[in-house]
């Protein structure tokens, strides 16, 4: 069996019987694991294990970068060993696979803004519309990225201070200017983090079905013929999201309500507060606080390097990470300070303008809210909407209308800001950071 050592774009690749994989699959996705038992595939069907530093680059531009990855000259590996590897995963534009360990995010990296898409936990398989429109005879295009751990991270505190940035990049051989966006730190992080590989154990973890698997999909034998339909349900399930009539109906309701009112909002609040219709529907991610999982990234490395290297002044090192709205993230926040819009283009704007911006959205979506319960409560995906999602809307700045919350009193609303005190009980919540320029939570009750 093949085993590679990478030094840049990959961890290590390894190659596995299902037997030796088997329990992987059980603690992630034991639906998947006991469809698979059903086949009972023999030593001739084998899988690979990949791991992955944090951010290395998985899928840049709808490219498997792996397999590019695999002809570098330093690596610990034969030519043909790494012609095996790309000969069994070279099936389609990305390769079936389950994420066993940590997590991925799915992103598009646009010209000024980087949007994060999905983010692929433990159990989420990777790779599956390629594979099945490679099954289906269908020619794909995927535009997206996916990195190990998280790309979309920053800190709530301005982290563009000079002198800070020069210790960092004399203690990690940061060669990365001082950044000056949110969107700017993530690569910094990244630095950070693998400045020195042997002392930090964080990987992400993918493990992809070879072409021999593939080329088994359309037998007639049960096992392979409940893994076909696992398979397109999973994809249906996925896809559920995106064509769930939830969002188009309530976007209908928002539309008849400013019609009634006679109300004329401008392109972009309209496009932001259909992006947090998005958002409470899953479709998009919004962020949340860091606390003690490091599902995304190695959150102490990075947070110890500001405190004590880089020398945060005061404030706590809150660092935020996307996250979709669910049982496991109650709440989470959109930023007019850090849009990330799937259509439409944020508009460039002061502080007051943001004010205008955001006291405007509170308006349109109470009109929303009160219409929907006037005209349509009964109507079960309405009063679930009403009575289980609240927005409430915070700025830096005091609002002299008191229409919109002061942001220092998230620290005491919700407690993924307090878990970031751990031993740093002397440091301040930073309510004055970019992100809370026009925030707006968003909390949803599963009861």
């Amino acid at each position: 069996m093949i085993e590679i050592k990478g030094t840049s774009g990959f961890r290590s690749v390894s190659e596995h019987t299902w037997d030796e994989v088997r329990a992987d699959f059980q603690d992630v996705n034991q639906d998947f694991a006991a469809i698979i038992d059903d086949i009972a595939p023999g030593k001739d069907l084998t899988l690979f294990k990949v791991r992955y530093s944090f951010a290395d680059q998985i899928i840049s531009d709808g490219k498997f970068t792996l397999l590019e990855d695999l002809t570098h000259s330093d690596i610990s590996a034969s030519q043909a060993e790494c012609q095996k590897v790309i000969d069994a995963l070279d099936y389609s534009l990305v390769p079936l696979g389950l994420v066993t360990h940590n997590a991925s995010e799915v992103y598009f990296d646009g010209t000024v803004r980087t949007i994060p898409l999905i983010i692929l936990s433990p159990g989420y398989t990777i790779g599956l519309y390629e594979a099945l429109d490679n099954i289906c005879g269908v020619k794909s295009s995927p535009l997206w990225n996916v990195t190990a751990g998280g790309r979309s991270l920053f800190m709530l505190p301005k982290i563009n201070n000079s002198v800070g940035h020069q210790k960092l990049a004399k203690k990690y051989g940061i060669s990365k200017p001082v950044p000056q966006s949110l969107t700017d730190q993530g690569g910094v992080f990244a630095d950070i983090v693998n400045a020195d590989p042997a002392g930090n154990d964080w990987y992400n973890e993918i493990i992809f079905f070879s072409k021999d698997w593939l080329e088994h999909i359309n037998d007639d034998a049960i096992g392979w013929v409940k893994l076909r339909e696992y398979l397109f349900r999973e994809c249906w399930r996925q896809t559920g999201v995106v064509i769930e009539k939830t969002f188009a109906l309530i976007w209908q309701q928002f539309s008849s309500s400013t019609a009634l009112r006679r109300f004329k909002p401008r392109i972009y609040v309209t496009d932001t507060i259909r992006h947090l219709v998005s958002l409470v529907t899953g479709f998009v991610p919004g962020f949340v606080a860091s606390t003690e999982s490091e599902l995304l990234a190695p959150v102490d490395v990075i947070k110890s390097a500001y405190i004590n290297v880089y020398e945060l002044k005061n404030y706590l090192p809150t660092l935020m990470m996307p996250a979709t709205l669910s049982r496991e993230h109650p709440t989470v926040y959109y930023s007019l300070g850090y849009p990330t819009l799937l259509e439409g283009h944020p508009e460039i704007s002061n502080t007051r303008n943001t004010v205008v911006n955001l006291r405007e959205i509170k308006q349109l979506m109470d009109n929303m809210y009160s219409f929907c319960q006037k005209r349509l409560s009964g109507v079960e995906k309405f009063d679930d909407f009403i009575r289980n999602v609240q927005f409430d809307y915070f700025h830096k700045i005091l609002d002299s209308c008191n229409e919109i919350s002061d942001a220092s009193s998230l620290i005491d609303i919700d407690s993924a800001f307090q878990e970031n005190y751990g031993d740093n009980k002397d440091r301040e919540f930073c309510s004055t950071g970019p992100f809370l320029n026009g925030c707006i939570k968003i909390s949803r009750s599963y009861d």
